[in-house]
């Protein structure tokens, strides 16, 4: 129990002090008392009042609650929340987020170029198209006046239960940047390659940490892949059109028959997580560099060959062969036209006397000291056309009377005599030569005398 003096006096209430000081009130019930007259009372139950505000906090609260747990038990995601990422790689990088409407909700630069591209752009509340338009715009100031570029366009989910497709977004925004590039730049069009592709999320967060766009390091994954050399290092400080002009084309980077599909980028991720990649890549370019060898000795070693066989048709047998097979046949044909000349000079109507011939005989019946020299140096190797040269047809000329009789009729006996020789005996006929030949080694030793 409590002392008190009452204080104060109502037909519903008292109000009491305390020795402490305190106020009590009380209810007055069937009490009688009257005011500075000391009562005893029991401590009153105290009831905590509840503010209207906590009061209207909390059912804000459950409705939301409320929300969110009808949208999660339906499958859908309240609006304005992002669900996926579009990234735009141009030398600019950008990151843009977007709701379940393509609402652009987010945009973020991802390296210094792509900061600067975004700073004074208007974003919030406008759909995708029109932002991509917009930044489009902007790098028409930039990196796509050019004439030339690489753009890389990347699309990830993440929201499992968003409405929306990452491929098709993709693919309808390099519809539109593909036709920005035809009505900007007609005719280089050829020039700009727009390479779209959805990526799943670990890529996006592998990206992430490394400090780059999902787009560039899904290329970097693919290069590797291909057993292109690319770096992280240099998908960070060198464009994506920077690295296609270094390595051959986009085509080392993403090649044609390997299509970015999300599946793929997916098991390229814990590959090189795994350090797999990297083996492959190695083991790729080993390939690469013993087929270079292969080439380079296949071609040293037909260069060889083609040495080795031009040199047979210069070998010293082969050709004294053929050096004696051809002397063999002149000396054969030398003869035959030898026999050949003889019957036509037998044939032929009787030719003015040669005056030479006739001085060397007179010569040689006025001087009978002078003997014959005997020609010991020629051999029978000599070539017949050497020695044995017949008298030039166009020199003689037919004459039906010759002036000189005598000489005329000696010739005539002359080449009578030397066809019955040839006719019994051709073994003389070969002695007949020689002695034409000395004939003729002593008729021009006359003439150099004279």
């Amino acid at each position: 129990m409590n002392k008190g003096i009452v204080m104060e006096l109502s037909e519903n209430s008292i109000i009491v002090m305390s020795p402490d000081g305190r106020f009590e009130k009380l209810p007055r019930g069937t009490r009688n008392c009257e005011i500075g007259e000391e009562i005893l009372f029991a401590p009153v139950k105290r009831r905590m009042k509840v503010p209207q505000m906590a009061i209207a906090s909390a059912l804000a609260a459950a409705i939301v609650m409320c929300f969110v747990l009808v949208s999660t038990l339906t499958g859908n995601v309240p609006g304005g929340q992002v669900v996926a990422y579009v990234t735009l790689d141009i030398n600019p990088s950008v990151e843009i987020g977007i709701d379940n409407q393509e609402v652009v909700q987010d945009l973020r630069g991802l390296n210094t170029d792509g900061e600067t591209l975004i700073q004074s752009l208007e974003f919030k509340g406008k759909s995708l198209e029109a932002v991509t338009s917009e930044i489009l715009d902007k790098a028409e100031q930039g990196a796509l006046a050019k004439g030339e570029a690489d753009i890389i366009i990347s699309s990830t989910v993440v929201e499992e239960k968003a409405a929306i497709n990452d491929e098709a977004i993709a693919t309808k925004l390099k519809e539109q940047v593909s036709k920005h590039i035809e009505q900007t730049h007609p005719d280089q069009v050829k020039n700009y390659e727009v390479t779209a592709f959805a990526a799943p999320q670990e890529v996006r967060q592998e990206a992430k940490a490394s400090g780059v766009s999902a787009g560039k390091y899904a290329i970097y994954l693919n290069a590797l892949n291909n057993g292109t050399k690319v770096s992280l290092d240099d998908i960070k400080s060198v464009s994506i059109h920077q690295l296609a002009k270094d390595n051959g084309g986009i085509d080392k980077l993403v090649a044609p028959d390997k299509p970015i599909d999300k599946t793929t980028l997916k098991k390229l991720v814990e590959d090189e997580k795994s350090g797999k990649l990297n083996e492959k890549f190695q083991q790729m370019q080993k390939e690469k560099s013993d087929d270079k060898n292969d080439k380079n000795n296949g071609k040293n070693n037909d260069k060889n060959n083609g040495k080795n066989s031009a040199k047979p048709t210069k070998t010293p047998p082969p050709r004294n062969d053929n050096n004696k097979n051809d002397n063999n046949d002149k000396n054969d044909t030398n003869g035959r036209n030898n026999d050949k000349d003889d019957d036509d000079d037998d044939r032929k109507p009787t030719k003015k006397p040669d005056n030479r011939d006739d001085k060397d005989d007179d010569d040689s019946k006025k001087n009978p000291s002078v003997k014959p020299l005997p020609s010991p140096s020629v051999k029978p190797t000599i070539k017949p056309t050497a020695s044995v040269k017949p008298t030039p047809k166009p020199s003689i000329k037919p004459s039906p009377t010759p002036k000189s009789g005598a000489g005329s009729d000696s010739d005539s006996k002359g080449k009578g005599n030397d066809r019955d020789k040839d006719d019994d005996d051709k073994d003389r006929q070969g002695k007949d030569n020689d002695k034409d030949k000395d004939n003729k080694n002593n008729r021009d030793d006359d003439d150099r005398r004279n």
